[in-house]
């Protein structure tokens, strides 16, 4: 037990010296796609990709939940990518277009039942920039 203790102390101590978050072992997205699922009568609109109160009062993404696939560059390929997305309408935007107005592509594989590998976390883009940018359905 005493062991344990030591080890965990020796890196907290390490971390904090070398100033190491977590944040920097994070696998970010800075090419390809991303898609956003919306309700089948929703629009790629601010208010139908910002259905969390939270996010849509903020006007930012903040770990919103979307779809995303490096290496894509053609948006009308997002059909081969939908793991883990209900039925219904779908906003795709470069993921490269996302970076350049300030968001944050984070990868974060769902690997429980039912497994979404392609599911990310988008932060850091404002609703109204993250609108503009959008493809519906293309």
């Amino acid at each position: 037990m005493n062991t344990i203790k030591k080890t965990m102390t020796t890196a907290i101590l390490l971390t904090v010296a070398l100033g190491v978050t977590a944040p920097a072992f994070a696998d970010y997205v800075t090419d390809g796609i991303i898609i956003r699922r919306v309700a089948p009568t929703a629009t790629c609109g601010v208010s139908g990709m910002f259905t969390d109160p939270a996010n849509l009062d903020r006007g930012r993404a903040d770990n919103l939940s979307v779809n995303c696939v490096p290496g894509v560059s053609r948006k009308s390929d997002y059909v081969n990518y939908l793991n883990g997305l209900a039925a219904g309408n779908y906003c795709v935007a470069d993921a490269k277009r996302v970076v350049q107005k300030g968001g944050r592509i984070r990868k974060d594989a769902i690997t429980r039942p039912p497994a979404n590998p392609y599911h990310c976390l988008l932060d850091g883009i404002s609703a109204k920039d993250l609108a503009n940018i959008v493809t519906p359905n293309p």
